[in-house]
């Protein structure tokens, strides 16, 4: 785990079959490989802690190198790293849901189809609210539900006025420059809630294994 830390920078600590749960809320984390990205596994059969690895390249839509440690046994002995191994997506969907890794012993791919959890990248998830201000700028469904929001709060602030707010002069609450800035703050609010689309991660489709 401390190899995988040291080479993809993301700070989760413990077991490898803790880290996909650790990152939901601290890194963004998804189903296909990235340069960087964790590959975290899933307990399964001997390897009962899990295990995670770096990936190093990408080669093509079903093979990537990876970089970790504790996996191949040198003269007997675990515990060596190995830099830009070769793994291939072994899953019935082409979907990483499950992988064959190079073994060193036998120098070639191992014939167990490891599971796996996901990718971990090192980005920090945003706040829901940094998120939905950054999109919405390109969202613009988002921008005409928050206009339409910001005319309608804009209308029951007209309906609320009382008449002698528009006296000449008059600067408080009540008053048109008043009136404005209530508003302006309203709209903005309003706006900071319009939800951001969301795009399913892609799904690759059947290709022959290597």
């Amino acid at each position: 785990m401390a190899y995988a830390r040291l080479e993809s920078g993301i700070q989760i600590f413990g077991d490898a079959l803790t880290w996909w749960e650790q990152a939901e809320g601290q890194y963004e984390r998804g189903y296909r490989p990235e340069v960087g990205g964790v590959m975290a596994f899933a307990p399964y059969g001997p390897m009962k802690l899990g295990h995670v690895a770096v990936v190093s390249r990408i080669i093509d839509r079903r093979t990537v190198l990876l970089r970790h440690a504790n996996w191949s046994p040198f003269g007997g002995v675990r515990g060596w790293i190995e830099n830009d191994v070769p793994a291939i997506d072994a899953s019935p969907d082409n979907n990483w849901s499950a992988v064959r890794v190079w073994f060193a012993p036998t120098q070639r791919l191992g014939s167990t189809a490891w599971p796996v959890q996901g990718f971990i990248y090192n980005r920090r998830v945003r706040p829901l609210a940094r998120r939905m201000l950054v999109s919405r700028s390109d969202d613009p469904i988002g921008a005409i539900i928050a206009r339409q929001m910001k005319e309608a709060a804009y209308d029951r602030e007209v309906a609320s006025i009382r008449p002698r707010a528009f006296n000449a002069g008059v600067a408080g609450p009540d008053s048109r420059d008043g009136l404005r800035r209530r508003v302006s703050a309203v709209g903005r609010g309003a706006a900071d809630l319009v939800p951001q689309q969301g795009v399913a991660p892609p799904v690759w489709r059947d290709l022959a294994t290597p």
